[in-house]
């Protein structure tokens, strides 16, 4: 048996055991709160965090009209993503049938400004065309004769199988004709289609433009040839490719494309240009009620890394943020030029608010500042932009800032080697879970500990006397 005195002692001492345990947890689970975050949001894939940015879209208008240009149906556009493939159709439109050969840019990548693809109709022709052969008599309306159409996409790669983007083609026919003639911007150059209706042959060619940091085509270009057969027992049109024996190039004749696999190397002694453009955040200033109360700043080594700013709830209407990102463009070629201009795309809620010569554009800011700066090889040259971000629960989360090189020069006139010279920095604003703002249930929990506790010290502190007496 305890004495009265023993079991206020030790009532005591395991409700300050009790209390010291919880207490300790909280402060554990509040100085660890931010550290665990970090640890986790450092993990975050490079790639997760490029995906969550909006691609840029392109536009292809598509329109249907007669021979004289008058509109047969109203125009109709599709999007995609720049450098991804795609394929307009032709509609079918009553008493009307295609004239000509198919649009060159049926099919192609999208591209940052509009295209336009245009259908022409003819009145429909009544004419029908009757062949015999094994005593089958066939009937045939003209028009129904352009019954075959192949892409044809070029695929280029180097030594090692990596896809190779920024080499320009053109590809022209017999008539020299061009079918395309531009930069490979996606995975797949698309040509153009071809319409096989007669019977017969044409033969295309594909040249690499001057100027190319890659082996040329132009003292050997690739030539194919489709011949069109009308294949009686298929009751179609079928196509056949031949072609000549060409080093690193393959061919592949499918139902519906003529995919061209061609193997590019660098020449040796080439000339290269090729501009590189980094951002990152250099600093951000939480400001309540526009007066600044916190500072981070990233150093050398966390250039590029995600910044993680924590806010507390009930102080978030009257918060701000200011970002200012560093801006870094190095020419690692071989052949000088200059960035002639430079488009920021800031995320939703941010502002431009100094820093250069920046032209507003909705919710993006471009610059001309660095066009008269010649960069030799290996030069860099660097520049800031200040912004800033009015909080509440719209704006937390993880916010992607996207810079990109939209237009370059260079003496040669020579294509950059990497095209999409794009690059993000990341700021992520979270509500604060730890710092002075402990939850309240850990407070009522405490209270309620003490306050039993002090209850019972009472109690025996009366039970006591009554035995004294």
């Amino acid at each position: 048996m305890f004495k009265l005195s023993d079991k206020r002692k030790k009532l005591m001492l395991v409700m300050f055991a009790i209390a010291s345990v919880i207490i300790t947890c909280v402060v554990s689970s509040i100085s660890n709160s931010a550290d665990i975050s970090k640890e986790v949001l450092a993990k975050l894939d490079e790639k997760e965090r490029q995906s969550s940015i909006s691609s840029q879209m392109g536009t292809v208008i598509i329109k249907y009209v007669d021979v004289q240009g008058n509109e047969l149906a109203p125009s109709e556009s599709i999007t995609g993503n720049v450098g991804t493939e795609y394929k307009a159709k032709r509609k079918s439109i009553a008493t009307y049938a295609p004239h000509g050969t198919e649009p060159y840019n049926k099919a192609g990548n999208y591209e940052k400004n509009d295209q336009e693809v245009v259908f022409v109709y003819e009145k429909e022709d009544s004419s029908v065309e009757v062949s015999e052969q094994n005593n089958t008599v066939t009937v045939r309306t003209l028009h129904e004769r352009n019954a075959k159409e192949l892409d044809v996409k070029i695929i280029t790669k180097d030594e090692k199988g990596n896809l190779i983007k920024g080499v320009s083609y053109k590809v022209t026919d017999s008539k020299n004709t061009i079918l395309r003639d531009g930069k490979v911007q996606g995975d797949t150059f698309v040509a153009g289609t071809l319409t096989i209706a007669d019977d017969g042959s044409d033969t295309y060619t594909i040249e690499e433009n001057t100027n190319s940091y890659y082996d040329k085509l132009e003292e050997n270009p690739i030539k194919f040839t489709v011949r069109k057969e009308w294949d009686n027992k298929a009751r179609e049109y079928v196509a056949y490719l031949e072609y000549g024996d060409y080093n690193g190039v393959a061919f592949e004749l499918t139902e519906n494309e003529i995919i061209i696999n061609i193997t590019n190397k660098e020449s040796d002694n080439s000339n290269i240009f090729d501009l590189n453009v980094e951002k990152y955040v250099k600093k951000v200033v939480v400001k309540e009620n526009d007066k600044a109360i916190k500072e981070y700043k990233a150093s050398e080594e966390e250039k590029g890394n995600l910044i993680k700013i924590d806010i507390a709830k009930k102080k978030l209407s009257n918060t701000k943020i200011e970002v200012t990102y560093g801006l870094k463009v190095t020419n690692v070629g071989n052949v000088t030029g200059s960035a002639l201009e430079i488009v920021d795309y800031l995320p939703d809620g941010f502002k431009y608010i100094s820093g250069g010569n920046w032209i507003i554009e909705g919710n993006n800011i471009k610059t001309n500042d660095l066009s008269d700066v010649e960069l030799n090889a290996g030069d860099s040259i660097e520049i800031e932009v200040l912004t800033e971000c009015n909080l509440d629960d719209n704006q937390l989360g993880l916010r992607d800032n996207k810079v990109e090189i939209t237009d370059y020069y260079n003496d040669l006139d020579i294509d950059d080697k990497t095209p999409d010279n794009t690059d993000t920095a990341s700021v992520m604003t979270t509500i604060k879970t730890g710092g002075a703002e402990v939850p309240v249930g850990t407070i009522l929990l405490i209270l309620n500990v003490l306050l039993i506790g002090t209850y019972m010290v009472k109690k025996a502190r009366k039970e006591k006397s009554r035995d004294e007496k």
